[in-house]
């Protein structure tokens, strides 16, 4: 029973006029009403802050998974490792970057956020395509070692770029810490 509820049917009902007698929505009386909204409010805000936490939590620990998972790959890319063709290889990035990205924009969708109004948001959006088309350089289409060498640098140089726009909410990334 949630906990709006036990707070609320614990308290004995206090006398009130016959138009207290009229029940809410949720079939209390109103004479606890105030009680109530103040308590629900509290328990609304918790609500909405652990789903805040919770969402952050899957976007930055997909985050860490994508660049360790394409770290990896691109070693294995590099040594011409067998697990490269491994059937989890080929899944489990797609599983984990559509965590990520779904994780990410109900982040904006909770925040209330006008991604149009806001710069290093946009930035993260074009980092993150030119990750993609770099990432995909890197491990399948590069002709050779050394163009896949260079894309894969360049794609984990966009990454650093990326997270370097999410942690200063700056377009500037890495280069904001500098300027101060």
């Amino acid at each position: 029973m949630p906990s709006c509820v036990l707070a609320c049917t614990d308290r004995p009902a206090r006398p009130r006029f016959q138009e207290s007698k009229i029940k809410n929505q949720a079939g209390f009386d109103t004479g606890f009403g105030r009680e109530l909204r103040l308590i629900f409010h509290a328990s609304h805000t918790w609500c909405l802050a652990l789903m805040y936490l919770t969402l952050k939590f899957v976007h930055v620990s997909c985050a860490v998974l994508t660049i360790a998972g394409f770290l990896l790959r691109g070693y294995w890319m590099m040594s011409g490792s067998a697990w490269l063709q491994h059937r989890l290889t080929k899944t489990a990035p797609h599983v984990i970057d559509t965590l990520f990205l779904v994780a990410g924009i109900a982040l904006v969708f909770q925040m209330h956020i006008q991604v149009m109004q806001h710069s290093w948001l946009l930035a993260k959006f074009a980092g993150l395509i030119a990750y993609i088309v770099l990432g995909l350089f890197a491990l399948r289409l590069g002709r050779t070692p050394l163009a896949k060498t260079i894309a894969f640098v360049a794609a984990v140089s966009t990454y650093a770029y990326i997270t370097g726009v999410a942690l200063t909410k700056s377009v500037v990334s890495w280069m904001a810490y500098v300027a101060v």
